[in-house]
């Protein structure tokens, strides 16, 4: 990533500050250790990135429920056609099973092929009935499971495949189109099921390299397909048959886990490593072809599946925490000042060739458990726009959001489904585009909502928190708005690009605040040439050139050693003067006094003429 430029800038000017110390240090006396705390805390705030404002963290109840299967390792959550919780897969004990919360029972069903280490499942309806469909990750199968008559149909994939998530293209009649990774094979597989014959045509294609090596999860919607590519993000589409690839941002050895979709079809992404001791983890949302992205907290999270709170939009990720032991479900409840990126994306066509597959038919008895759930309060952590519901080591591996906002979680490490409700009221901010793309002398009219979440009601007010240079916001009509019990209530405002404002991408981000509660929402804004609309990749939001860290702490030190080294030069100190300051020069005569003395100048010049004429 390049580095924003109004923080380059912000660069340069705390190493001229840092300069100016060094010839204060010198010429007025000042004592070296006093004037090194002020050039920490210069530098420190120079470097700052500015941290969005956190709401008020919502408590919540955590309900679970121990499956009736010790040791089951229960994972692959999926909402039923009801809405409610669940259908999941057994990966350690061999099942299928459903849960129905308001009974709190659970049905299972031991799928036929023994140790077959089922993985995912997803849920539709052919012709009128339920079919359950899953991947059977050791056996390198595919099962289409039915709950009424407990008939289980199984096709043999061939050769060795490990098939992980599962994915249906929503559609009715009776044929059926499922989808599903193939994670050793770099591949992706598609089954159309004919109802008639029970039979299924099969393709398997290849993903180009550039996706990184393979995939882990899918999503199948009408007409297109999207894969959480190890290193990028990919969908393919029917009509034009080729992958549209967007790479991710490179952070070590994280790979993309889990993808799903907001409101306004816009992919979100968890990316992160098994590593204990990593920070490599983040969730993400591709936005155009731009990539918003946001660091999860905490060493070793290893993030899994994510979900969409279909009420407030916001993301809700599982962390697994596999070697640091403290599984965690946490919140993005807050959009403002995230890290963007720009993702070009490249197209590859794509290729496979049909095979017909017959099915293996066996059929399972049902066994039916009522289980008595414990509950308890459970107070979220706050660390930046994340709010983090810890729950040990029970290594949950999906977060699914019902449409009332409930969160569950599977937790294999503890054999148990639990459900996540939030208690506490709040509200959570809205745009009517997220995404903008707008010339230069333009004026853009939107709307923020605020949402009312568990009751809450009050007056919230909005103002710019952050905005790309040559970029104003007016209006926020009404303002504040008041937010009823369960409902929501919309400001209109305008964003007013200058005809002098610099094309290319940058954030702006809204804030909205009751006095006690406040919340950020941002904008992915897109500045185009105001005499060639497509034109234009410079921004103030990215550099050209990129300037690397180091570089600029460099330029920190010898702008400090230039200062002092020039002010006891002009004001004619001895050196040993200096040295008895600074032991570090001691013992340097005047020749490479100035020659030393060039160096910081050099760099503040260069560092700022190239933040200025590049960003």
């Amino acid at each position: 990533m390049l580095p924003r430029c109004r923080e380059m800038k912000k660069y340069w000017i705390h190493v001229d500050l840092v300069a100016v110390l060094g010839l204060l240090t010198v010429s007025n006396g000042m004592r070296p250790c006093f004037i090194l705390v002020i050039i920490v805390m210069f530098t420190f705030q120079g470097l700052q990135v500015s941290s969005p404002n956190q709401g008020t963290l919502q408590g919540a109840s955590l309900t679970e429920w121990t499956v009736p299967t010790s040791g089951s390792g229960p994972w692959g959550l999926a909402l039923d056609h009801s809405g409610n919780c669940c259908w999941f897969v057994e990966y350690y004990g061999n099942k299928i099973a459903h849960f129905d919360s308001r009974a709190s029972s659970f049905e299972e069903w031991e799928i036929p092929t023994s140790d077959s280490n089922p993985y995912s499942v997803a849920v539709t309806s052919v012709g009128g009935t339920p079919m359950v469909w899953g991947t059977e990750f050791s056996s390198d199968k595919i099962f289409a499971f039915s709950p009424a008559s407990g008939k289980f149909s199984e096709y043999s994939l061939p050769g060795s495949t490990e098939p992980g998530y599962v994915s249906i293209e929503p559609q009715a009649g009776t044929t059926a189109r499922v989808w599903f990774t193939e994670t050793i094979r770099n591949s992706n597989g598609e089954f159309i099921y004919d109802s008639g014959a029970g039979n299924v045509t099969f393709y398997e294609d290849s993903f180009p390299a550039s996706v990184g090596g393979g995939a882990y999860d899918v999503h199948a919607g009408s007409g297109f397909v999207w894969f959480a590519g190890f290193s990028a993000l990919v969908r393919w589409d029917r009509a034009s048959a080729q992958y549209t690839i967007w790479p991710l941002p490179k952070h070590d050895s994280a790979v993309a886990r889990s993808i799903t979709f907001d409101s306004r079809g816009q992919p979100w992404y968890t990316q992160g490593v098994a590593d204990g001791t990593s920070n490599d983890n983040f969730v993400g949302v591709l936005r155009g072809n731009m990539i918003e992205e946001w660091r999860i907290p905490g060493a070793g999270s290893n993030p899994r599946r994510i979900s969409i709170n279909p009420l407030t939009q916001q993301p809700w990720i599982a962390e697994q925490s596999s070697l640091q032991g403290n599984g965690t479900v946490s919140n993005l409840n807050d959009f403002g000042n995230g890290t963007l990126f720009s993702s070009s994306p490249m197209t590859a066509p794509s290729g496979g060739t049909a095979t017909v597959l017959s099915p293996t038919i066996s059929h399972a008895l049902e066994s039916v458990h009522t289980v008595t759930p414990t509950t308890h309060s459970i107070i979220p952590s706050g660390e930046g726009p994340f709010a983090q519901y810890v729950l040990g080591p029970t290594l949950p591996s999906d977060a699914i959001v019902d449409s009332s906002g409930n969160v569950w979680v599977s937790e294999p490490g503890a054999n148990k489904i639990a459900r996540l409700s939030v208690t506490n009221s709040d509200y959570a901010l809205s745009v009517s585009s997220p995404y903008l793309s707008s010339a230069q002398g333009t004026s853009v009219p939107l709307a923020v909502t605020g949402n009312s979440l568990s009751g809450y009601t009050g007056d919230v007010t909005f103002t710019p928190a952050d905005l790309p240079p040559g970029v104003t916001l007016s209006g926020f009509d009404p303002n504040p708005v008041h937010i009823p019990s369960g409902g929501n209530a919309s400001s209109n405002f305008a964003i007013n690009i200058a005809p002098s404002a610099s094309p290319g991408p940058g954030l702006v981000v809204i804030r909205g605040s009751d006095g006690t509660v406040a919340h950020t929402i941002s904008i992915i804004l897109t500045i185009t040439n105001s005499m060639s609309p497509n034109s234009g990749p410079q921004s103030k939001g990215q550099c050209l050139i990129p300037i690397p860290g180091y570089l600029v702490d460099l330029a920190l030190l010898s702008s400090l050693l230039a200062g002092v080294l020039i002010g006891g030069f002009f004001i004619g100190l001895p050196v040993d003067a200096v040295g008895r300051r600074f032991h570090l020069l001691r013992g340097l005569s005047r020749r490479t006094w100035l020659v030393i003395s060039l160096v910081g100048p050099s760099a503040v010049f260069v560092g700022s003429f190239l933040a200025l004429l590049f960003c």
